[in-house]
């Protein structure tokens, strides 16, 4: 029709060109509007531009030029309430008022209302920056630092900071990014279901016949978040050892059937029910239960950060490690569920899957 050559046409060249201006008009109007909701904010302070209390960690030179960072540069939108530092040779810093201890942390971060921290802190203290993430991150508390203590947690700098400065515990995967992961889950999910139907039913009535009980039981787990779950396993014996062979009981308390079922990780197969819900994902930290959490949260700093993303069906230290067998070197095991945590991505999630393949089928085969 736009093109029509007769006398007739429903739009001619003016028609056109008033459609064009309209349509520039429009848009021009819209981004002109959001340009001064944005100006308006930023002027006013309100919304995201509002300045979030910061509490400084750190009395020497590098604190104090991230002090001055800050008050030279209003838009970094960084309020500093205090300075915290248990070794501090003065009561000053800049003006701020010096903290010397580390106990009433949480305290001070409630009376201030303190939304973001920066560890400023000398290269060695490595210890005290790892106690102070570990108290900070389970109040939501965004925790920055300098890139030269990257080596003690993993980060990047923050996109909006514009400073030296690096955020300890980033987001590394965008929204569809975890749309595509859940997907995936979820399709996999139906199709091994689909595909292991038979083999599982098989598999369940054995076990109903050797044990003598329902085949498959349930094991309170600790998910995303600390909200507690159900997962589904094969039972293993005819006695009640499904929690203790989770954890790591002996295998020589197993039957034959019990121990091929174990050795070959067949006895997790009913997890696939929990993946379909969302409970777990084909890649994440190992799930563990409650009383787990519970004897080793006191033990183990960041513990808390493997309950950040979904627990797997298989994960980056359950390759490397058989968490059945023995309980020990715990913390190499909390090292590689933290890099996931914080490294985590589709890629490294499709190479820990086919590496987990592999793994299984020479289970199998052996």
């Amino acid at each position: 029709i736009l093109f029509a050559e007769s006398s007739t046409d429903i739009f001619n060249t003016m028609q056109l060109s008033t459609l064009a201006v309209y349509w520039a008009s429009l848009i021009g109007f819209v981004n002109l509007m959001r340009l001064l909701i944005i100006n308006i904010e930023k002027r006013l302070h309100i919304f995201e531009y509002t300045f979030k209390n910061t509490l400084v960690f750190g009395t020497n030179r590098k604190a104090r030029n991230v002090i001055r960072d800050i008050r030279d540069n209003p838009h970094l939108l960084k309020h500093i309430v205090g300075v915290v530092d248990r070794k501090a040779k003065t009561d000053t810093l800049e003006g701020f008022p010096v903290v010397k201890e580390y106990h009433n942390l949480p305290q001070l971060i409630h009376e201030h209302r303190v939304e973001e921290i920066i560890v400023a802190l000398h290269d060695s203290a490595k210890e005290d920056l790892l106690n102070i993430i570990a108290i900070c991150d389970r109040m939501q508390i965004v925790v920055k630092t300098l890139p030269e203590l990257q080596a003690v947690v993993s980060g990047r700098s923050g996109a909006i900071d514009d400073g030296p400065i690096v955020r300890a515990f980033p987001d590394n995967m965008m929204l569809w990014q975890w749309l595509i992961k859940r997907m995936i889950d979820f399709f996999a999910g139906i199709f091994a279901i689909v595909f292991l139907a038979i083999p599982g039913a098989i598999l369940a009535f054995i076990g109903w016949r050797k044990f003598g009980r329902f085949p498959v039981g349930k094991i309170p787990i600790v998910g995303k978040q600390g909200r507690l779950f159900n997962m589904l396993l094969f039972h293993i014996d005819a006695d009640d050892m499904l929690t203790t062979g989770y954890r790591g009981g002996s295998e020589q308390q197993l039957s034959a059937y019990g121990e091929w079922l174990y050795r070959t990780q067949i006895y997790k197969l009913p997890m696939l029910l929990n993946l379909l819900r969302g409970n777990v994902s084909l890649v994440g930290p190992r799930p563990e239960p409650l009383c787990w959490y519970r004897e080793f949260s006191g033990k183990l700093r960041l513990l808390h950060r493997r309950l950040m993303v979904r627990p797997g069906i298989t994960g980056l230290a359950q390759m490397k490690y058989r968490f059945e067998s023995s309980q020990t070197d715990m913390r190499e095991r909390l090292k590689y569920d933290i890099f996931y945590s914080e490294n985590i991505s589709l890629n490294l999630d499709l190479r820990i899957l086919l590496r987990s393949l592999l793994i299984l089928l020479g289970k199998l085969i052996g």
